[in-house]
């Protein structure tokens, strides 16, 4: 018994340590995705710009060339005007002008004209190879811009194949851990983290400086805030995790990959990384000793000590952290206590439940 004792012992602490490098690099990995995710969305800004650029260089070169097109035109039928009357019969001359000055001074004003004519293709042909050459540069730039955003979504497909294996090697880790564990013990070590980080957050943070901005507490709007993101509530808090013993603190809200997610209140970011159990988790810290919590994210769009304002843009929905599908797991605490969300939030997240 003893040997079968320590056997599993050892095959247990192979498990916890080939878990555990998984976690790590599944940490990263995501992390890396998610800065991916942010470079993708820059270079989609940069295209946009560089294509409405290269819009604009195509219009102007087109206008630029309908001009000298009409300026050709015009210097055309100038030198036509001018090779017909040079050829008129010199008498004829005589009979319809006063004098041969007349005839002088309305040839000087054709040559005049056909010179201005000239100088005129000349500045704008120059123009045309000036607009032509930024239009090339700028098409350029598009397809640079292009190339390069191409290579980031190789990369990222890259990183999610090998997420997605590795995803599936801690699932097979899993399956065997917990063949030899309390569920409940590794929810309560996830739990613990969380708690004591919340409570390390609580411990350094001051609200003072939220209490200076012109909005209303907290604590005023119980009912009234609006739901980060809006799904159908897949877990209630307060509601029984699983055969854990374990209650939920928080509500998991389904919602699709990608969906932006919503500060729910004014406050300042006090954390903004990966956390085992809850994957990118961002906790905002409010006036009156409030926080909310958002885990399980794709991407995280704001950084440790940044301003939000209510329903600016904080992260998107994802499945970080070895959530089974896409979902956002959302939090509010009081003094480090949590407390039903349902209670404080109002529309369409909770609506039907």
């Amino acid at each position: 018994m003893r040997v079968r004792l320590e056997a599993t012992a050892l095959e247990l602490s192979n498990a916890y340590g080939e878990h555990d490098t998984h976690t790590r690099a599944l940490a990263r990995s995501e992390k890396l995705a998610a800065g991916i995710q942010g470079q993708i969305a820059g270079l989609d800004e940069r295209l946009e710009a560089a294509r409405g650029r290269a819009d604009a260089a195509r219009r102007a070169s087109a206008r630029a060339r309908a001009e000298l097109t009409g300026r050709r035109l015009g210097l055309a039928r100038a030198v036509r005007a001018s090779y017909r009357f040079a050829r008129r019969d010199p008498i004829a001359k005589l009979l319809n002008l006063d004098s041969l000055l007349d005839v002088d001074r309305i040839l000087a004003c054709h040559s005049i004209i056909e010179r201005a004519h000239a100088e005129k293709i000349r500045g704008i042909a120059a123009a045309v190879s000036r607009l032509e050459a930024q239009e090339a540069r700028v098409a350029e730039e598009v397809a640079a811009i292009a190339v390069l955003r191409d290579e980031r979504e190789h990369h990222l497909a890259e990183l999610e194949e090998r997420r997605a294996a590795r995803a599936g090697a801690m699932q097979a880790l899993a399956a065997r851990i917990r063949d030899r564990e309390s569920l409940a013990e590794r929810l309560r070590t996830d739990e613990r983290r969380l708690v004591e980080l919340v409570d390390a957050l609580h411990a350094s943070l001051t609200d003072a400086a939220l209490k200076l901005h012109d909005h209303r507490p907290f604590g005023e709007l119980r009912g009234r805030l609006p739901w980060p993101v809006n799904g159908a509530l897949l877990a209630r808090y307060g509601a029984p995790r699983g055969e854990s013993g374990l209650i939920w603190q928080g509500v998991l809200i389904g919602a699709p990959t990608g969906e932006a997610v919503r500060s729910i209140h004014r406050g300042r970011v006090a954390y903004a990384d990966w956390l085992r159990g809850f994957g990118l988790l961002l906790i905002i810290e409010h006036d009156d000793g409030f926080m909310s919590l958002y885990g399980h994210n794709q991407t995280l769009t704001r950084e440790t000590g940044d301003w939000v304002e209510s329903g600016e843009i904080i992260a998107t929905v994802g499945d970080s952290g070895g959530n089974p599908r896409p979902a956002l797991y959302f939090e509010i605490r009081h003094t480090g206590s949590p407390v039903n969300p349902r209670q404080w939030c109002a529309g369409p997240a909770a609506a039907a439940q």
